[in-house]
């Protein structure tokens, strides 16, 4: 069973290969999930960053991201939001 869910900055933080943050995931990565709505989150990001790209740089450059993060989230599972997550988001 996993013990940790990455949420989006940590997504980000695994992307940017951050060192006291890898050490962490290299030792622990049997037991790390992610949500899909960090996933989501990510992924609109990504998206929203090439919409309002205007310069060829920036259009490779978010092409670029937008590669990096799927490389990294098809790396991990992913924990969906079903009726049963949902029930207890609504008591939150």
């Amino acid at each position: 069973m996993p013990r940790f869910l990455l949420d989006t900055n940590h997504l980000t933080l695994l992307e940017q290969c951050q060192v006291p943050f890898m050490i962490r995931y290299l030792r622990e990565r049997a037991e790390v999930i992610t949500g899909i709505v960090n996933v989501q989150e990510v992924l609109k990001g990504r998206l929203a960053a090439l919409a309002s790209a205007r310069k060829p740089v920036d259009v490779i450059r978010g092409y670029e991201l937008l590669d990096l993060s799927s490389t990294v989230i098809t790396q991990l599972p992913v924990l969906l939001y079903d009726a049963l997550a949902d029930s207890f988001f609504q008591r939150v």
